[in-house]
């Protein structure tokens, strides 16, 4: 983002607007207010580079924004600036957002027209973000017909009695909980189905592994792959298949897709706490585009915690299920 490079260390506030000479200008006021009340705080301003159409670029961001306490969206106060910054709002942490309500078209207006009290004054009334959710009957008809156009994701085939239970997959917008006692298989279970949607399913997979390392699941797969369980030779025997053409082959196959893209995302968090691990799930989702997320095993992330703990836990499961129309497998 435009201005990002200034401001690494994260902070309170980072104030998002829509174009370069807007994100100077607003800069510029905000500094000149600090330096008048005698301040060396220094409020974060960017702005994407692709103007009102930067949703994927605030979205490859979602870490950056995520370092800041609270964001202010100040686009351009015309519909084609605020469609834009509600559509940005998807791609921004949860609960951080503000809006700010603009009386001049964008901040260099404000500074043209000399108005930067008034700037101030709406930067600091910035209102949180609520999501309005009331739609008219006559409007569901087309979401309807959506639930049967976004494709299902397919289980592999021997689950496929449950496919064909489940009319050809599982669809977006779910939870599914796949529970045993412990040592049963579940492992094993979710291990064939996530490498089966890798080549399969027409959504991104992000894993968030709690018993293996990096590492350890990357070789696990690779040896479902080559059909030859590399946990079982020697150091010198595998690394000397790993190095090996044919290998090297298959593991480029398994772990980038033909356009050159990551075939899935990884997440190895097993010393964060539950807020730590919500983190790095909002930024599968929203920054690596995944829409299928597997949380292997959810009780090392919940298992410590109270029952209103867990019942928070899930709540916000079920909220960025209704927000970014993801599928959570527990």
């Amino acid at each position: 983002l435009f201005m990002q490079f200034k401001f690494s260390r994260g902070g309170k506030y980072l104030l998002i607007v829509e174009g370069e000479t807007d994100s100077l200008s607003a800069y510029q006021i905000i500094s000149d207010y600090n330096k008048s009340k005698g301040s060396d705080f220094e409020t974060a301003v960017v702005s994407p580079t692709t103007g009102a159409q930067s949703k994927k670029q605030i979205a490859r961001n979602y870490k950056f924004c995520d370092s800041f306490e609270q964001i202010i969206l100040c686009y351009d106060n015309d519909k084609a600036g605020q469609d834009a910054a509600l559509e940005i709002v998807k791609y921004l942490p949860k609960g951080k957002v503000k809006m700010m309500q603009m009386r001049y078209k964008d901040a260099n207006e404000y500074l043209d027209k000399g108005k930067a009290k008034e700037f101030i004054s709406d930067f600091y009334n910035a209102k949180p973000y609520v999501p309005v959710g009331v739609m008219g009957s006559g409007e569901i008809t087309g979401s309807m017909r959506d639930e049967f156009m976004t494709p299902k994701i397919p289980l592999p085939p021997f689950m496929h009695k449950l496919q064909e239970m489940m009319a050809g997959g599982v669809p977006l917008g779910r939870i599914l909980n796949l529970g045993s006692a412990s040592g049963q298989g579940k492992s094993t279970i979710i291990d064939e189905i996530v490498y089966y949607m890798l080549f399969n399913s027409p959504h991104k997979v992000g894993v968030v592994t709690l018993e293996s390392t990096t590492g350890q699941y990357g070789v696990k797969l690779l040896s479902r792959h080559i059909g030859l369980k590399l946990e079982l030779k020697t150091n010198e025997e595998a690394l000397a298949i790993l190095e090996s053409e044919n290998t090297k082959k298959k593991e480029k196959g398994l772990f980038w897709t033909e356009s050159g893209e990551h075939r899935f995302y990884l997440v190895d968090d097993r010393d964060g706490g539950v807020e730590n691990v919500k983190d790095a799930i909002e930024n599968l989702i929203i920054s690596c585009g995944c829409k299928v997320i597997i949380l292997d095993p959810v009780n090392d992330v919940i298992g410590t915690l109270s029952n209103e703990e867990q019942e928070t836990f899930y709540s916000w499961q079920k909220g960025m299920v209704k927000s970014h129309n993801c599928t959570f497998y527990n």
